[in-house]
């Protein structure tokens, strides 16, 4: 498995008890390392899934159309990234296994069982608008929920290195669910002899951080995205193109600088980034 084989240093930031954040560099072990087998790794095992799903299509008028999934998968022995595994011992450990100059060290394990269920609605309706083109609408709406069935038991080797040493703490335990549970699309393509309108109005739900201290947990309010793009074909090649993306230039949840290049001031895991509205256009010719 190329997991067992993968070794990197990062950089990253974290949150400490009292709610600062600051800068600290890990090490992403090899699983056979000597610093790994150290730490409780153990060789990893294929992961295991059973898969449920029923849907149902429902077409009363040739131009509408109704889809709707649901799903169940249960994944056992899941191969994931321990949290960072941080402390002195941990240093110490590190520097006599020949790793050096790092803070904090995780590696790929399958310490964990989840369970994601969720389910998939899409609509469509293509509107015949005489004079004024056709327009062709849909809705989609996505709701999926992941949560933990099972954790492994602390390796017996991180446990000897002392109290607070956790190969899943609270806030790894929370990157598993800190996307947002539910999204809703709506949109619709306009088209007029060679003038063509596309908007997309997305609704990403809320969602939370999961710090290891409680206290430091962030909410991530629902936000609202509308893309928008206009075209016209200036000739039978030529099309010229007017867009955006996010158009109202929204951003995620501000939770402080905590670096003079500014990294920290958004909570970054959003589907929708961190980077505001962009704008372009474009001229495309068809040869």
């Amino acid at each position: 498995m190329a997991q067992a084989l993968y070794a990197a240093t990062n950089s990253s930031w974290r949150t400490l008890d009292n709610g600062d954040r600051e800068l600290f560099l890990a090490k992403t072990l090899p699983v056979d390392s000597p610093a790994a087998l150290a730490l409780g790794a153990e060789p990893l095992k294929p992961e295991e899934s059973t898969n449920a799903s029923i849907g149902f299509t429902y077409n009363p008028r040739r131009a509408l159309s109704l889809t709707v999934d649901a799903y169940r998968i249960d994944l056992d022995d899941r191969i994931g990234m321990t949290g960072y595994i941080t402390g002195a011992a941990i240093t110490d450990l590190l520097t006599r296994a020949g790793v050096s100059g790092v803070d904090s060290a995780q590696y790929f394990t399958n310490a964990i069982d989840t369970r994601t269920e969720g389910v998939d609605v899409v609509a469509t309706w293509r509107m015949e608008a005489g004079d004024w083109g056709q327009v062709n609408w849909n809705l989609g709406y996505n709701y999926n929920k992941t949560e933990i069935t099972r954790i492994a038991d602390n390796p017996a080797a991180l446990d000897s290195l002392g109290a607070g040493y956790e190969l899943f703490d609270r806030a790894s335990r929370g990157y598993l669910s800190r996307t947002p549970r539910s999204k809703l699309l709506l949109g619709g393509n306009w088209v007029i002899g060679g003038f063509a309108l596309n908007v997309r109005v997305n609704r990403f739900g809320s969602f939370d951080v999961l710090e290891n201290n409680p206290a430091n947990d962030e909410h991530v309010p629902a936000k609202w995205i509308t893309d928008l793009e206009a075209s016209y074909a200036l000739s039978d090649r030529i099309t010229w193109t007017l867009g955006a993306n996010n158009l109202f230039n929204q951003y995620p949840k501000n939770i402080g600088v905590v670096a003079s290049t500014g990294s920290g001031f958004y909570v970054t895991s959003v589907p929708y980034g961190f980077t505001g509205g962009s704008y372009y256009t474009k001229l495309t010719y068809t040869f």
